[in-house]
C-alpha cells in the first residue's frame, strides 16, 4: 500500500482526479487530496475530506506522500509541486485531462517546469507532444478516466429519459477575454451566442439553454440576454447552476465552441455543433476530425438551423474516443504504482 496525493485546482484535472480515487483505494492505497477553487469545492461536493491550500504556493500536510499525483491545470498549484518534489524525493506526476493548451501548463513565465511522468488521453496526442521536443517527463497513455466513467453513468441515466414536448438544445459557453484580441481566438463567446439565436429565430419547438464556463462572470451574459430579442416561440434558459452531467442528460442537441463538454456529449450520442467564427487557428484539431465545425462568420444561423433541423447528418462516435475511454481508471493508476515502483528501487 501506499500514501498517494492527489492535487489540483481547475475543475477539469479535478474530475478527472475524482474519478482514480476509488479504484485507488480498492488497489490499498492511502489518498489524500490537496486542493484549491473549483478543485476544492468539487471534491468536497462529493463528500471527500480536502486539505486546502493555496494555488499559487501550495504547501502539503504532513506526513509526505510516497507520490504526488497533479493535473495541468492554470495556477501554479501544479507547477510548484513538480518543482518542489525532487528535494523531498517524491515522485510527482501530471496527468493530462484535454488535448487543448498542452505545452502551456508547463511553460509559464519563460519558466519551464514539467512532472517526472506525464499521462496524455490517446496516442495521437502523445506523438503530438513528443514531436514539438519540449517534453522531459515519461510521457504514458493512459486515456481519460473521468470521461470514461461519465459516459457509462450518463448514457444508463439516457435510456431512462422521460418523453419531452420540446428538444432541448444545449449552448456551452467558454471564458473568452473580454476584448477578443485578434491574436488569441478572432472572436468572443457572445459572437457564437449571437449566431445561435440567428438560427433558431425560425425553428419553433425548441428549449435553448446557455450554460455558461464555471468560470464565467454569469452578469456578463444576464446583461447581454437582456438586450437581446428572444427567437419566437423559442424558450431560452440562462443555468448557471445545473450539474453538466444533468444537462448533458436533457439535451438533445449541442453547440458550443471547444469545449470538453462537447466530447461528452458525442460520445453519448448527441448530435454535437462546434462554431468558431473567423479563428485565428485549431485550438483544439481533434473536434475537426470528429464533429461538425463552422468557422465562417457569415454561415453561423444558417448552420444552426441546417443543425436542429437535421438537415446535415451527425458524425458517427470516433473510434479514437471510444479508446480513450476504454479502461482508462485502470491504466492510471498502472502508470501511478510504475512510478511508485521506480522511485524504490
Amino acid at each position: 500500500m501506499a500514501s498517494i496525493f492527489f492535487a489540483a485546482h481547475d475543475p477539469g484535472p479535478a474530475r478527472l482526479i475524482a474519478a482514480l480515487v476509488e479504484p485507488a483505494r480498492r488497489r490499498g492505497h492511502a489518498v489524500s487530496l490537496v486542493g484549491a477553487g473549483p478543485a476544492l469545492a468539487l471534491w468536497r461536493s462529493l463528500g471527500e475530506s480536502v486539505f486546502e491550500t493555496e494555488p499559487d504556493a501550495p504547501v502539503l500536510p504532513a506526513p509526505p506522500p510516497d507520490i504526488i499525483v497533479t493535473g495541468t491545470g492554470s495556477t501554479e498549484l501544479e507547477r510548484t509541486l513538480w518543482s518542489n518534489a525532487p528535494a523531498q524525493k517524491i515522485p510527482a506526476i501530471g496527468l493530462l485531462e484535454s488535448w487543448v493548451n498542452v505545452s502551456s501548463r508547463f511553460l509559464r513565465n519563460q519558466v519551464d517546469i514539467q512532472p517526472t511522468g506525464l499521462g496524455v488521453l490517446d496516442d495521437e496526442l502523445r506523438d503530438m507532444i513528443t514531436a514539438e521536443g519540449w517534453c522531459n517527463a515519461e510521457i504514458t497513455v493512459i486515456g481519460q478516466p473521468h470521461l470514461q466513467g461519465i459516459i457509462a453513468r450518463l448514457t444508463a441515466k439516457r435510456s431512462r429519459r422521460a418523453d419531452k414536448d420540446q428538444a432541448t438544445v444545449l449552448f456551452l459557453s467558454e471564458v473568452m477575454p473580454p476584448d477578443s484580441s485578434p491574436d488569441w481566438r478572432g472572436f468572443q463567446q457572445f459572437d457564437v451566442a449571437s449566431g445561435v439565436f440567428e438560427g433558431l429565430r425560425n425553428t419553433p419547438g425548441l428549449s435553448l439553454v446557455i450554460c455558461p464556463h464555471p468560470r464565467e462572470d454569469a452578469a456578463l451574459w444576464r446583461q447581454w440576454l437582456a438586450a437581446r430579442v428572444m427567437p419566437d416561440r423559442v424558450r431560452v434558459e440562462f443555468n448557471n447552476t445545473l450539474d453538466s452531467e444533468d444537462l448533458l442528460v436533457d439535451a438533445d442537441y449541442a453547440i458550443g465552441i471547444t469545449s470538453m463538454m462537447l466530447i461528452e456529449a458525442h460520445l453519448l450520442g448527441v448530435p454535437v455543433l462546434s462554431l468558431q467564427p473567423g479563428r485565428n487557428g485549431r485550438v483544439f484539431p481533434l473536434l475537426d476530425d470528429i464533429i461538425n465545425v463552422v468557422t465562417d462568420p457569415g454561415a453561423l444561423g444558417e448552420a444552426v438551423r441546417k443543425f436542429v433541423s437535421r438537415e446535415v447528418a451527425c458524425m458517427p462516435v470516433s473510434p479514437r474516443l471510444s479508446q480513450v475511454i476504454s479502461n482508462a481508471d485502470n491504466r492510471a493508476l498502472d502508470m501511478i504504482e510504475r512510478h511508485l515502483e521506480a522511485s524504490q528501487r
